[in-house]
């Protein structure tokens, strides 16, 4: 059997096509409610030119307006035919613009703990499914580490905070090629982290290791952007603001910012039960402050903060 199901549906309806001896039948859900089905006998000329299917009489069509197909969504399409039955997860909608309103979302101010009261399961039906699991993210974010201070992360006690993990997981994992194929790499990254924050031991550390490459990447990408800037301009380090790079991603705003130090937490935090292996990976660290163009050296001679914030890792972990 051979298949497509469109990737970046338009507004008009969720559409595919299946090759096979029989006629497929198609079965459309949404959270585990069938919605309909549909047989694929369409026209399709493409697939046809493409000497896909002899006929081109293969193709099938959910229409938006009879299935009340909602933008931000996702969708399961079940495909049976010649006793085989194959499932795919369809985002709906045009993938740009769900991203980019995806990307501005925000849940302002960030002490405000109103957003973390009402329950997951009452999260996704109060917005499309992207922006819920998005909301979902925030909210487990702030539950961790949305009062962190240097060396410590401290966040917001809330009641939903395990039942928002366990969600998060459920859906992470059921709907992972819709956020491989839909999310960039920043959004990848805050996946891999709230893992890293709430996940089983092991997942913590997978997580913690595959985090950490995107951290090394991220202080790469904040000092090659910042001293270009500096050779292009001939004006001083630009130290105030963020610097696009790839995926989405953004550099550090070196004098305020605090990634540097949510690296260092994570990795104290995770490394605590391999005190020797922590004890060394400390003492190297130590040891880069004193080399200016280091990573540690250039956040800390360009931050106020965060040169206060090491003196108390320096004191924890070094003396």
């Amino acid at each position: 059997m051979n298949f497509a199901v469109d990737v970046n549906m338009q507004p008009q309806g969720i559409r595919g096509w299946v090759a096979c001896i029989e006629i497929a039948k198609v079965k459309l859900y949404k959270n585990g409610i069938l919605l309909g089905s549909e047989v694929a006998n369409l026209y399709r000329g493409d697939v046809k030119d493409a000497g896909l299917h002899t006929t081109g009489c293969c193709g099938f069509s959910f229409d938006a307006s009879v299935y009340e197909l909602r933008e931000g969504d996702v969708y399961d399409i079940e495909i049976q035919s010649e006793g085989r039955v194959v499932n795919v997860a369809r985002l709906y909608g045009d993938h740009k613009k769900l991203l980019e309103e995806f990307v501005q979302l925000e849940l302002l101010p960030r002490n405000e703990i109103s957003y973390l009261l009402t329950t997951a399961e009452d999260l996704f039906k109060e917005v499309p499914f992207i922006f819920a699991y998005k909301r979902l993210i925030i909210r487990l974010r702030r539950g961790k580490r949305g009062k962190q201070s240097a060396g410590v992360f401290v966040g917001y006690d809330y009641e939903s905070k395990e039942s928002d993990f366990s969600c998060f997981r459920t859906l992470t994992e059921r709907y992972l090629s819709v956020w491989t194929s839909f999310l960039d790499s920043r959004y990848l990254w805050s996946v891999l982290d709230t893992f890293a924050d709430y996940g089983a031991p092991i997942e913590r550390l997978a997580a913690l290791a595959a985090s950490n490459y995107m951290y090394a990447e991220r202080f790469y990408q904040t000092q090659h952007c910042l001293y270009n800037v500096v050779e292009k301009n001939n004006e001083g380090k630009v130290l105030s603001y963020q610097l696009q790079y790839w995926g989405g991603m953004k550099t550090n705003q070196l004098s305020r910012d605090d990634a540097m130090d949510v690296f260092l937490t994570r990795n104290s935090e995770l490394l605590n039960e391999a005190p020797v292996i922590k004890k060394i990976f400390f003492e190297l660290l130590d040891r880069s402050t004193k080399e200016p163009r280091s990573l540690l050296g250039l956040s800390i001679s360009n931050s106020d903060y965060f040169s206060s914030a090491y003196k108390i890792y320096r004191e924890k972990y070094i003396k």
